[in-house]
């Protein structure tokens, strides 16, 4: 006796991907977030390093840190010599530099000015760009002097990188600090990463729906792009000090903004040749050999 077959309903299929959301940004700002960086060539791993959506924050606050450095320097220095012939002078007794130091008249009788140097509410660790000044500190330990009678140009230059410095620590200190350094260097690489390794589907309305989180899409994407900043990390930090070495060595001064560019110009470069030579690469299959992933 035949059996009646029960029809069994089917599941009505599931949508396909759509459009991801960031097909509605302008093309010139989709192209720029999520467009080819790099991959052919020199000139292009220049390009993605420099001006690229993962390094540009942290390129331009360290441009921004270098110029506002420069003309820190260059108006302390100018308002130390003018300072100086104004004491000298007889016009004042003490000029106000900036918020961090001024110069004064430390001789408080009669005869000729002996002009100091003051710092005042920095620690004296802040004082080691000035060479060979020999510092007075008070019993609070707030405020230092030294003798500024023939300042040497290097010992000019010194005094305008502490002011730079303080000044910079004063603003942006959170963007130089341990925790400001990491978000800069790694966040907006890994947020655009994490965002492309979300899975969107169209639902029966035609509205985007978040499908799932594609995990080890996000750990390859990891391992490529961020291989590279992590070197170019350690070698804009490792530059400065060996910077200053070598050019103490050579019987000469770097202090405040050039340290700056030399770290800028040391970890863009070491990103370069890492993903020039083929660096990015092997960190992704290295990843995709960790996870069973095949290309």
């Amino acid at each position: 006796m035949p059996v009646a077959r029960v029809p069994m309903s089917v599941a009505a299929p599931r949508p396909g991907p759509g459009p991801r959301p960031e097909d509605d940004l302008p093309p010139w700002l989709k192209d720029y977030l999520f467009g080819q960086w790099g991959g052919a060539g020199v000139q292009s791993e220049i390009r993605s390093a420099g001006v690229g959506p993962g390094n540009i924050i942290g390129n331009g606050l360290a441009a921004a840190q270098t110029a506002t450095m420069m003309g820190m320097q260059g108006q302390t220095a100018a308002r130390l010599s003018t300072a100086a012939q104004q004491i000298t002078s007889g016009a004042s007794r003490t000029v106000r530099i900036n918020q961090f130091m001024d110069l004064y008249n430390a001789n408080q009788g009669k005869g000729l000015p002996r002009l100091r140097l003051r710092i005042r509410n920095l620690p004296l660790t802040v004082a080691a760009p000035i060479p060979g000044a020999q510092w007075r500190t008070n019993a609070k330990g707030t405020t230092h002097s030294t003798r500024w009678a023939a300042p040497t140009a290097s010992q000019v230059k010194g005094a305008g990188a502490v002011a730079a410095e303080s000044r910079w620590a004063r603003s942006m200190g959170w963007s130089t600090g341990k925790l400001g350094t990491g978000l800069i260097t790694f966040a907006p690489t890994a947020a655009l990463d994490a965002w492309s390794s979300i899975e969107f589907d169209l639902d029966a309305n035609g509205k985007r729906q978040i499908r799932s989180f594609d995990t080890n899409k996000f750990l390859v994407a990891s391992a490529r792009n961020q291989s590279g900043n992590a070197l170019g990390l350690v070698a804009s930090v490792a530059a400065v000090p060996v910077a200053v070495a070598i050019t103490a060595g050579l019987g000469l001064t770097v202090v405040g903004a050039p340290l700056v560019l030399i770290g800028l110009a040391a970890g863009v470069a070491v990103q370069v040749i890492w993903n020039a030579s083929g660096g990015a690469d092997f960190a992704e299959n290295q990843a995709r050999a960790a996870l069973g992933m095949s290309r």
